[in-house]
């Protein structure tokens, strides 16, 4: 009778482990896709010389200026070096992704919920493979402008600020939206992959 109380005994520890170390393989396969990158965001990549106008190192975000006056904010992507050397009024070659808006809908529609940064693979044009992490905001804003042909939207937000953004092709509704409506986007900020003085 003992020895059946072993067997059993042995038998059921067995089976706890086995079940630990399957739960444990589930843990880690879950984790390890939960760290690669995705290509949920197709982002759009523009290479343009530009005029450095704000710096603020700390945070790697720049304020630079087209030579129509536009300017934009790009935040340095992680990996970008020597981003110290970069000075205000320089003259530099940057090749970035645009800010995009993922999603329009009214104020009062239901949406999902905003991550607030998602890391993707992309191939830029040089052909080399790179992770870049995209921060994700949601903003409310009244339309001033709309071109359906460009799906480019000019907006202005509570604070007065202007900005023109690209609406990706697979947002639905944006054929709805007109100018004087005030909506909510979720908008992907603008990220540089190379900053280079041009001499």
């Amino acid at each position: 009778m003992k020895l059946t109380h072993v067997v059993l005994t042995l038998v059921l520890v067995a089976s706890l482990i086995s079940c630990q170390k399957k739960d444990e393989g589930k843990a880690e396969k879950a984790a390890a896709e939960a760290a690669k990158p995705n290509k949920v965001l197709n982002l759009t990549e523009v290479t343009t010389v530009m005029t450095v106008k704000e710096i603020d190192l700390p945070n790697r975000l720049f304020v630079l200026e087209y030579d129509d006056g536009n300017v934009v904010a790009l935040q340095a992507a992680d990996d970008l070096e020597n981003i110290d050397k970069i000075k205000v009024g320089d003259k530099v070659e940057v090749t970035y992704f645009k800010s995009e808006a993922v999603y329009v809908t009214a104020p009062d529609a239901e949406r999902p919920p905003v991550t607030e940064s998602q890391t993707v693979q992309v191939d830029t044009k040089d052909g080399k493979p790179r992770k870049v992490t995209v921060k994700i905001t949601e903003r409310t804003s009244t339309v001033e402008a709309i071109n359906y042909q460009t799906s480019d939207v000019t907006i202005k937000d509570p604070d007065g600020k202007v900005s023109t953004i690209t609406v990706k092709p697979d947002v639905k509704n944006l054929e709805n939206v007109k100018v004087g409506d005030q909506v909510v986007l979720q908008v992907t900020e603008a990220v540089a992959v190379d900053i280079r003085k041009v001499e």
